[in-house]
């Protein structure tokens, strides 16, 4: 098992500079660039962790809402080491200072942690539900989401917010997510975010 966790750990870091060696698709926020950003709509953002100049930047622009999906993978078996080096934001201090940093620009915050490598749990999946209803309440909104590189959890969650509330087909929302980060090498490490997109879509477009 610790073969395969290291082993796993050097596909990550692979996929992850891979992925920064292509360039992240960026634009450009008053004072600041936060990696990985987009508009889904003008009433949600999603992308990188902005770190505390991104999250100032973040108020500027009229972000209401910030949701972290950060915390899940510090349990994923994973090595800490590995983990405070390449997903930083996992930390609970780290994201402690987010929530801080949050509220000290006028936002409100909420962590909801995700493991990104292992199967969705119940609890997860409850979790997303509340999540997505967050992303849609106009009292949040505008809304920026974001994990560590803004490409596998919150691909996932943004691709179930596209089927529930945008009318997107579950083929076109999976494409979505294949377009802005989560492909090639990440398939093999997150496979299982794949696995519940495809049995979680179908339900929301009958709601």
């Amino acid at each position: 098992m610790k073969a395969y966790l290291t082993v796993l750990a050097i596909v990550m870091a692979c996929a992850t500079q891979s992925f920064a060696s292509q360039g992240s698709s960026q634009a450009s926020l008053p004072g600041f660039v936060i990696d990985n950003f987009f508009e889904v709509t003008p009433k949600l953002y999603r992308g990188a962790n902005p770190g505390s100049a991104g999250i100032a930047a973040l108020e500027k622009m009229g972000i209401k809402t910030i949701i972290d999906l950060q915390g899940g993978d510090l349990d994923s078996g994973l090595p800490y080491d590995f983990i405070a080096l390449e997903e930083p934001g996992e930390l609970p201090a780290n994201i402690a200072a987010e929530r801080d940093e949050t509220t000290h620009h006028h936002m409100q915050f909420l962590n909801s942690p995700l493991d990104s490598l292992r199967e969705i749990t119940p609890a997860e999946d409850f979790d997303i539900d509340m999540t997505l209803g967050v992303m849609a309440d106009p009292e949040s909104q505008p809304v920026y989401i974001h994990c560590q590189h803004g490409k596998d959890r919150t691909g996932l969650l943004v691709a179930l917010y596209e089927v529930k509330y945008l009318g997107y087909s579950v083929e076109q929302a999976h494409e979505d997510m294949e377009e802005h980060g989560h492909d090639g090498l990440e398939h093999i490490v997150t496979h299982e975010m794949d696995s519940y997109f495809y049995k979680k879509a179908p339900q929301l477009t009958n709601r």
